[in-house]
């Protein structure tokens, strides 16, 4: 009788792993970085884009999720997004690879551009600078932003 208590708890636990979008974990603290602080200036023109709206859209590691955050340049075009972070998780049933999709758009007098696109595949600060801050400057009259 016992046995097959051990056996329908452990046919739950099987099945509450296999039914969601994500594997069961055990965190161990470790910070992942699925984007690092990025700053710089935006312009239009040669001209300070003051007031433009950036949106930084970044998949979590190991997950189907997006996390979104948002920022408004000064009066100078500058702006400052502080650096995404997780906590690392070790896969239980499944090895996986990080990477981590990135892309941010400036919508700017009306108009919206693509400023950036990365995959991430180190979870590391800065690593998508060979270990720089990153630090940007976006024309967006520019074709390549």
């Amino acid at each position: 009788m016992l046995l097959y208590k051990h056996l329908k708890l452990f046919g739950f636990l099987a099945l509450l792993t296999f039914s969601t979008t994500e594997a069961v974990s055990m965190p161990i603290g470790k910070k992942l970085y699925l984007m690092s602080e990025i700053s710089g200036t935006i312009t239009l023109n040669g001209e300070p884009a003051a007031g433009a709206k950036l949106k930084r859209i970044v998949s979590k590691a190991y997950s189907r999720s997006e996390l979104t955050d948002e920022a408004v340049t000064d009066a100078n075009g500058y702006f400052t997004m502080p650096a995404v972070t997780q906590r690392k998780f070790v896969q239980k049933i499944f090895p996986m690879e990080f990477v981590v999709p990135s892309e941010i758009y400036v919508t700017y007098q009306g108009k919206e551009y693509f400023i950036w696109t990365s995959t991430k595949r180190e979870p590391e600060k800065n690593i998508e600078n060979r270990g720089n801050p990153l630090i940007v400057q976006c024309e967006l009259t520019n074709e390549e932003r």
